[in-house]
């Protein structure tokens, strides 16, 4: 019995010196999974740990290119589903909302471990297997789409509130002219975007920033502490993956013009129909000439649109058909190739 007993100490040991390593490495990371990780008492995770150990396993890692039924997978599957339901019925998941009942339904449990590991998690393996640092850089793309996708939620719902016209709403609601901002507390580390016009840029921050802050400290409830002001440095940081990436759904001026008339023809004619949404700077921010953030679309371009319009070199329906067809005989003569490469 006290070899036994001594055996499993050791087991002890070092499953709470690998939990406790853990459980602080979550607390590095500002990631949610990270985050919810850290929230689980490390004494309940130090029995999960301990459980993995005494299986005979150096670590949880399921196979999930393997058969499902093999023992190896078995075994995970049913370390998986004890732990997470022994968790749960010890309340160390309260901190999660974790429902008590749907721990307790073994089927369900089950299929969303299967699912999971034997869908997203081996899809992702064959990802990186095929094509080597596809699966990060798809990650990285995926976190930073959400970044541009919240601040242009923000970002919209402000324009909202100070009832912008319907084109400037548009550009602040689509993704594409937000920066994928780095969050602090109290500061917003913005990338440099190529081409995009400072026009823009100094509007969306200015103004959507005032008027997001004002928001906030009307709306403080009793007792609350008074937000802190919210800063963005001068310092940009250098472009991003997807910052090289051009938007085909802005306006127009979304560019300077400088940057849009020395793109390709091809490039030019994704955003031939979109117009302009900003008048000339020297009227952007004049209270005299304020009007135009909400006048209708064919007011604003006779009064405002036209004259930023000119500074571009819009291509002309003839020459976007002109394109479209240059575009149809180019697949035709590789179809024709495809097809003198597959005759015996």
């Amino acid at each position: 019995m006290r070899n036994l007993v001594n055996k499993s100490r050791t087991a002890i040991a070092t499953a709470t010196t690998l939990a406790t390593k853990f459980v602080k490495d979550a607390k590095r990371v500002p990631r949610p999974i990270a985050n919810d990780i850290a929230q689980i008492p490390g004494p309940h995770l130090v029995t999960v740990f301990t459980m993995i150990l005494k299986a005979g396993l150096q670590g949880f890692c399921p196979d999930v290119e393997g058969p499902v039924q093999s023992a190896y997978n078995q075994l995970h599957h049913h370390l998986a589903v004890s732990g997470f339901r022994f968790l749960a019925s010890l309340f160390a998941l309260a901190a999660l909302d974790v429902n008590v009942q749907i721990s307790k339904d073994t089927s369900l449990l089950n299929n969303m471990f299967d699912h999971y590991v034997y869908g997203t998690l081996a899809q992702r393996t064959r990802m990186e297997t095929r094509h080597p640092g596809s699966l990060s850089q798809s990650i990285q793309h995926s976190v930073k789409y959400k970044a541009c996708t919240q601040l242009g939620e923000s970002q919209f719902k402000t324009a909202s509130r100070i009832k912008l016209q319907k084109s400037v709403l548009y550009m602040a609601f689509i993704k594409e002219p937000h920066s994928d901002d780095e969050h602090s507390v109290t500061s917003c580390l913005v990338h440099q975007m190529p081409g995009h016009n400072p026009v823009v840029a100094k509007f969306f921050c200015n103004e959507f920033d005032v008027a997001a802050e004002e928001y906030r400290k009307c709306n403080i409830k009793q007792g609350q502490r008074p937000p802190k002001p919210f800063t963005r440095p001068n310092h940009l940081l250098p472009t991003s993956e997807i910052g090289m990436i051009l938007p085909p759904d802005v306006s127009i001026d979304f560019f300077t013009p400088e940057y849009y008339n020395a793109l390709t023809m091809k490039e030019r004619a994704r955003n031939a129909n979109t117009g302009v949404v900003f008048p000339l700077e020297d009227f952007v921010f004049d209270p005299v000439h304020e009007d135009w953030r909400t006048m209708g679309k064919q007011e604003f371009m006779e009064m405002y649109g036209n004259h930023v319009l000119a500074q571009y070199d819009v291509l002309s329906a003839g020459e976007i058909d002109v394109l479209s067809d240059s575009d149809a005989d180019n697949e035709e003569e590789e179809e024709m190739e495809v097809d003198e490469d597959l005759r015996p």
